[in-house]
């Protein structure tokens, strides 16, 4: 386990740091080296990495250049300055609209894309605007803060969001519907806690004509058109993208195909294009493709090690109920999980292939069964499952490397 801290904090020094200019996504790959060097982790172990993060990778590569086309074409910057002239000149009005503006753009285009595109159009803004350091700063924080702790509403608003959501097989729809309460709890816990801090920094007016009409910001009218029925119809497909088992990965792909194809006017082959869309491409965040290979290899070792397991163990520990009525719960939980076990092992659902059966919490087709989950054989197997049978379960101790579907798993040390 020390050799596997060792290398993560490595890692995350090479990340964090980047000595000499070194990208994430290099810095990151040294870590999975020396992890591979070292036995940390496999070679065996890569496929199945890879099969956890491919999906959200290439959808969070998709959202930034979806943000850069929208961003050249002046789609944020005419956002910015509608919510301007909604604040009507009152600046403590204006600051709960740039919260919101930021929460929409977090939302729908992750976390990354709106601290990284919304906070230097708003900060020239304020330039424009004449606020102060002072008062812009509280502007340019809000814009920050509010992008990451409201990235929570749906899988997309976040890398670690499909990810999870890949892992646990949760519908988007499923998602939104637990975590947009979720999220809107957090927007209103962040805007009061900047209100408390900035409000005296926020001035009382400001000349709203000073700001330039929002038609001039857009560069692009036929891409800023056009990209309102391609994101309400990318929205859709989201919601039916677990119904058809569609990747979400694949439908922003197919979104940002389409407006790269219009912002290059590919059918008049270039002519009349105004939005740079060789630019675009480059400044797209491809290192995070071998950033996230590399730093979930890394990961995967402190998972191998055991650490995660260990963290798991103490979180649930604070998390367990106390005194006599939680006695008498865990004793009904554990008598309901031999009944469980009973069951499943009499219907043969320890087989991975099986066990994904409807219990009685059972919900939207694809979620497993608590109480069969419990089973430590079909734990095992079905941890095999997710990983395409590459991996052991943390309980393992066979140190086989892996298994394949069908293995006899009760042969395994622990088990």
């Amino acid at each position: 386990m020390v050799l596997a801290v060792a290398v993560f904090v490595f890692t995350l020094f090479l990340v964090i740091v980047q000595p000499r200019g070194l990208g994430i996504g290099w810095g990151a790959t040294i870590g999975a080296v020396v992890a591979l060097a070292l036995g940390v982790v496999h070679v065996q172990n890569i496929p199945a990495v890879w099969d956890i993060v491919w999906n959200a990778t290439l959808t969070f590569v998709g959202l930034i250049i979806i943000s850069l086309l929208l961003d050249e074409a002046g789609f944020f910057h005419w956002a910015a300055l509608h919510m301007a002239r909604a604040g009507g000149g009152r600046g403590r009005r204006l600051f709960p609209l740039i919260i919101l503006l930021g929460t929409l753009v977090a939302a729908f285009f992750a976390n990354d894309g709106a601290a990284l595109i919304l906070t230097p159009i708003v900060l020239a803004m304020l330039v424009a605007l004449g606020f102060s350091p002072v008062a812009a700063l509280a502007f340019v924080m809000g814009t920050g803060f509010i992008a990451d702790t409201t990235s929570l509403p749906l899988v997309i608003s976040n890398l670690v969001n499909i990810v999870s959501a890949d892992f646990f097989a949760i519908p988007f729809r499923r998602y939104a519907m637990v975590m947009v309460p979720v999220d809107i709890v957090a927007g209103l816990a962040t805007f009061a806690m900047l209100w408390l801090y900035f409000r005296r920094d926020i001035p009382r007016t400001y000349d709203v004509s000073r700001l330039e009409a929002p038609a001039t910001a857009i560069k692009d009218p036929l891409l800023f058109r056009l990209s309102w029925p391609v994101l309400a119809l990318l929205l859709g497909s989201y919601f039916l993208a677990g119904r058809l088992r569609v990747p979400v990965s694949l439908l922003t792909g197919l979104a940002a195909s389409i407006l790269l194809l219009v912002a290059a006017r590919v059918w008049r082959a270039g002519r009349g294009a105004v939005v740079p869309v060789a630019r675009v491409l480059r400044e797209a965040p491809w290192q995070i493709v071998v950033f996230s290979l590399g730093m979930y290899l890394v990961v995967y070792g402190l998972r191998d090690a055991g650490l995660t397991a260990w963290l798991a163990r103490l979180l649930q520990g604070f998390a367990a109920p106390r005194g006599p009525v939680a006695d008498r719960r865990v004793q009904s939980r554990h008598v309901s999980r031999r009944l469980w076990s009973a069951r499943c092992r009499a219907h043969g659902m320890a087989r991975a292939t099986a066990s994904r059966v409807r219990g009685p919490r059972a919900h939207d087709g694809d979620h497993r069964d608590r109480f069969c989950d419990r089973h430590p054989v079909g734990d095992h197997e079905q941890y095999a499952d997710r990983t395409r049978g590459f991996a052991c379960h943390p309980r393992c101790r066979c140190r086989s490397g892996g298994h394949a579907r069908g293995d006899d798993l009760r042969q395994c040390g622990r088990l």
